[in-house]
């Protein structure tokens, strides 16, 4: 008995019933889903992606902006989404990822201008999935917090996109369209991140499924069968190996304060303490940690400051240090970065340059200051941090934190 296999509702080809539960395993485990109808003998086979919804859409009416949001549209449906939409009134019916895309052509001569809006619950892995691919891509970028809407998901985010005149710089259009459409792929890959097959684009899965069940239909010679047997031990010892990696592969991260604290001179009124320190952040897992945004906790409105070489976004590019790799250093995350600390004592950083932490390597984020100005009432102070990883991906508190008595 044959078993019809369908990939996306279309007739892909046809395996045997002894094979059906391999197959179907097989598939999975590259990321695809699968059902089977015992009554019609049929496997059904979608894209990892066929259960996302996403509303990309524009309210420019302007042709740049309506061609750039149908042209990130077209490279997401090759990659396997079929539930797309650029109706804005959908944007809060649809009950997943909703992006508003507005562009504006002709604005700041050549230099791209990027701001992302978000609201207060938005999904950290989204927003730190675009933060990381502009920096990798080192394209400056603004992020600003906005209002919660109530009607609106916590995936709902606006991007205002200022490009030169399309004529003139037609491969920072090119750039910036595939700069988003690689890091909305990758958001909605999220579950997928160790299944390659995953990633390819709808057609080419099919062929590659074909052609995988094609070879091995053929029929071996008997040299080729002798060959074989003498190597099948070290291929199960091989497959066995790269399994047991493959399940034992961990994120993991220590995170930790070095200071010190700096008093005020004796006999001196109204000064307050001094804290010097670096934040350590050693990778002790054996998976590549990357990207991390910082947050580092004060107490809200009780004379506490953070200070040290961090730049704020909009000044990236006149104050960055310049390596042989391009800018480098410390950004704070948002553009009103000073409102945050103010109102919830958050200071969020993260790298200019694309920074990767290696099993076992550490990386520092260095030389910060932190006053705390002299109060009577004050008896104790905390300063605690975390970070993220990897688009948000992974999230590590401190292991301790900056905390003494008055």
């Amino acid at each position: 008995m044959n078993i019809s296999v369908f990939f996306d509702r279309e007739f892909h080809m046809k395996i045997p019933y002894d094979s059906l539960v391999g197959f179907r395993l097989f598939c999975e485990k590259q990321g695809l889903y699968s059902s089977y109808n015992m009554s019609e003998q049929r496997m059904d086979l979608y894209s990892s992606l066929h259960q996302e919804r996403v509303c990309i859409f524009s309210e420019n009416k302007g042709k740049a902006s309506q061609d750039f949001v149908q042209e990130i549209l077209r490279l997401l449906a090759a990659g396997g989404l079929s539930s797309l939409t650029d109706q804005g009134k959908a944007a809060n019916s649809v009950p997943g990822l909703s992006i508003l895309l507005d562009v504006t052509e002709g604005m700041h001569g050549h230099s791209p201008s990027i701001l992302i809006e978000h609201q207060p619950l938005v999904d950290e892995r989204l927003r730190n999935m675009l933060m990381s691919e502009l920096n990798e891509n080192k394209m400056a970028f603004q992020l600003k917090e906005v209002p919660a809407v109530p009607t609106a998901s916590g995936r709902l985010i606006r991007i205002k996109c200022r490009l030169p005149q399309l004529t003139e710089t037609s491969s920072v259009y090119e750039q910036v369209k595939l700069i988003l459409a690689r890091a909305i792929m990758r958001y909605l890959h999220r579950y997928h991140q160790e299944k390659p097959f995953a990633y390819l684009p709808a057609d080419k899965q099919k062929a590659m499924l074909k052609r995988l069940w094609s070879s091995s239909e053929s029929v071996p010679s008997r040299e080729t069968e002798e060959a074989g047997e003498a190597s099948s031990a070290e291929i199960k010892e091989a497959d066995s190996q790269k399994t047991i990696q493959a399940v034992k592969r961990e994120a993991k991260a220590e995170i930790f304060f070095d200071y010190t604290v700096l008093p005020p001179q004796k006999d001196s009124e109204g000064e307050g303490f001094l804290i010097n320190g670096n934040l350590y952040m050693k990778n002790t897992g054996n998976e590549i940690l990357h990207s991390p945004v910082i947050c580092i906790k004060v107490p809200a409105g009780q004379g506490v400051s953070l200070q040290g070489q961090i730049i704020p976004p909009r000044m990236v590019s006149g104050m960055a240090t310049i390596g042989s790799s391009g800018e480098k250093g410390w950004r704070y995350v948002y553009e009103d970065w000073r409102e945050r600390v103010k109102s919830k004592g958050e200071y969020w950083i993260t790298s200019i340059q694309a920074l990767q932490i290696n099993p076992g390597e550490t990386a520092v984020f260095p030389a910060y200051k932190i006053t705390i100005d002299y109060a009577e009432e004050r008896n104790a102070i905390a300063i605690g941090g975390f970070v993220y990883f990897n688009e948000g991906k992974h999230v590590f508190s401190s292991n301790n934190s900056i905390s003494f008595s008055f």
